[in-house]
């Protein structure tokens, strides 16, 4: 493991971040396509028969957010990890809990994720955490476009930025952590960041050795490639890098961040 530098463990300012990105080229997926949870009725049926099930096993507990019921608010949230689950290649956990999740709707590895679902018509919601941050190591915000029939994954970000974010009034009177778009990394990094560091790292060590991005294992080509050089106390070479990754690296030396990663061998 290599660090470029032991002064902070925050992650780098996005190097490009959601606001950076036009809006229809974020993932999205329509509303009533079928996954493998819903493999016949689609993701719209089926978050309503799962937030039914979610409802009543909390027997009338828990916050609410806007002015939707709770059986709604089930179904959004719902119907969020789904998308977020097949857009990005996450199991979903369809258990349901008399007390709530356990702070986490999704794992890659030892890795957990939170999906934050809105369905807001306002066309750039941010990322709203409640300041009793949930377990969750990263977040994801995903955006239902209902009158459009689609579901938009936006962007996420880590937990110690999430606390980092000075409490709002946002929804209405209660204080959450919030996230604008400028602060979230967009989708594209997702599989870098967090499925390198999720999966890679763990279980295919022996594969990415052999070829591929030297941060996240990503089979690279001529054309993609991109050669970033390092020159710390400890680390001096250059490294064969993806050009999302190439992004987080270059970003994280010249803001003074450090970012760990695996150096992965080139063939």
């Amino acid at each position: 493991m290599h660090t470029l530098t032991d002064s902070n463990s925050r992650l780098p300012e996005p190097p490009v971040s959601v606001a950076d990105v036009p809006v229809d080229e974020l993932p999205e997926m329509p509303l009533d396509a079928t996954v493998s949870q819903a493999p016949f009725r689609g993701i719209d049926n089926r978050s309503q028969n799962k937030a039914q099930q979610r409802d009543e096993s909390k027997n009338g507990r828990g916050v609410l957010y806007g002015t939707c019921d709770r059986t709604e608010a089930h179904k959004i949230g719902h119907t969020g990890e789904l998308v977020a689950g097949s857009l990005l290649g996450l199991e979903v956990d369809e258990e349901v809990y008399a007390d709530g999740d356990p702070g986490y709707d999704h794992q890659i590895g030892a890795h957990t994720i939170d999906t934050k679902t809105t369905a807001t018509n306002y066309s750039r919601p941010r990322l709203v955490v409640s300041t009793d941050v949930p377990t969750a190591d990263w977040f994801l915000l995903v955006h239902l476009r209902r009158q459009e029939g689609v579901g938009r994954v936006v962007g996420f970000s880590d937990r110690r930025t999430i606390k980092e974010q000075s409490p709002e009034c946002v929804p209405g009177d209660t204080r959450n952590h919030v996230l604008d778009w400028d602060q979230m990394y967009p989708p594209r990094y997702f599989s870098s960041l967090v499925m390198a560091q999720g999966v890679t790292r763990d279980l295919y060590d022996e594969w990415i050795d052999a070829r591929g991005c030297q941060k996240c294992g990503a089979l690279l080509d001529d054309d993609c490639e991109r050669v970033v050089h390092i020159d710390e106390r400890d680390l001096e070479t250059d490294l064969s890098l993806c050009p999302e990754c190439a992004d987080l690296i270059s970003a994280a030396a010249q803001q003074g961040y450090a970012t760990e990663f695996t150096l992965y061998q080139r063939p």
